[in-house]
């Protein structure tokens, strides 16, 4: 006897039948299907009448990018003033299903970071499998400064109090070293304005197992190729009346021109890219060799020595 539900799919062709009225035990054993094969077949049967909506759709997770740092890390109005923070344009080089939340804080170390609750508020943000990009170091050697200056001791403990903070929430943590300052010496050759502190994360990303994006290296090779004058064109140097914000002008060898935070947005993207986590790397562009690679020619500057301003650095 057949099953009620199954008549409407029984349909002869001629003597043929598609569907057999023959009970499965009274099969021969050599047209039977083994207990393995009949599972396969209904979770295959099972899959196919499964509603599309609710299989996962390859490609289109999103990844969602946390950034905390200073101002070369920071979102800027350009009406209010001349310069971009990498993180500014870190956005332009990801992937369409990225997004990239910026926290950084012009002014701000790893210390006033965590006194204003900053970093609080990126940890109540923060959800599982995002990924948190730290970058710290210019204010924090800021010796001269004590409201934000914090000791190399204090650097390397907030440094591993980040990374245990976003590891609790299933989170990654990406260490960066601070990006470099414009300021040659008489020679053309780059000063080193920030002493241990890179170092320091080094030793952090290692003991940690962290991953890490050497900024302060490549962007001070970036630096030393364009030379002295080339590398102008990073940085915020305008007249004066050129911009509200300055009527006397500005020399500024630390904040970045609109090209040059994409630059060194670049670089951080390239880093990661070449060395970076798989799954972070998925997030971000792999053509962003433009926005590094400004004039191979300007090399040639590197060697000649010129007196540049090196004016007032504003943080």
């Amino acid at each position: 006897m057949v099953h009620p539900a199954t008549r409407p799919f029984m349909t002869k062709l001629g003597r043929t039948r598609l569907f057999s009225e023959t009970p499965y035990s009274a099969l021969p054993s050599t047209t039977r299907l083994s207990t393995a094969q009949r599972y396969a077949a209904l979770i295959y049967v099972l899959l196919l009448l499964m509603p599309l909506g609710s299989l996962p759709a390859h490609g289109t997770e999103q990844c969602v990018l946390r950034l905390a740092g200073d101002s070369t890390m920071q979102d800027v109005d350009p009406q209010k003033n001349p310069d971009f923070g990498w993180g500014q344009l870190l956005p332009e080089l990801a992937q369409p299903q990225t997004r990239v939340v910026n926290y950084a804080k012009g002014g701000r170390s790893s210390k006033t970071f965590l006194a204003e609750q900053r970093w609080q508020n990126l940890l109540d943000d923060t959800a599982a499998g995002d990924w948190v990009l730290i970058q710290f170091g210019h204010n924090d050697a800021s010796y001269n400064k004590p409201e934000r200056y914090t000791a190399p001791v204090d650097y390397e403990a907030n440094l591993r109090r980040f990374v245990r903070d976003v590891r609790a929430r299933q989170a990654n943590p990406v260490l960066i070293t601070p990006v470099a300052r414009r300021h040659f010496d008489s020679e053309g050759k780059l000063r080193d304005m920030h002493g241990i502190y890179p170092s320091l994360v080094h030793r952090v990303s290692r003991e940690m197992q962290v991953p890490l994006i050497d900024l302060f290296a490549s962007s001070s090779k970036l630096l030393l190729q364009l030379g002295q004058l080339e590398s102008i064109k990073l940085y915020v140097h305008i007249g004066p009346g050129e911009h509200p914000c300055c009527p006397e002008g500005r020399m500024d060898n630390t904040h970045f021109t609109r090209s040059g935070a994409r630059a060194m947005a670049a670089l951080v993207v390239d880093d990661i890219q070449r060395n970076g986590p798989l799954a972070l790397a998925a997030c971000l562009r792999t053509d962003t060799s433009t926005g590094a690679r400004l004039d191979n020619k300007a090399a040639k500057s590197s060697s000649t020595n010129h007196t540049m301003a090196t004016g007032k650095d504003t943080e």
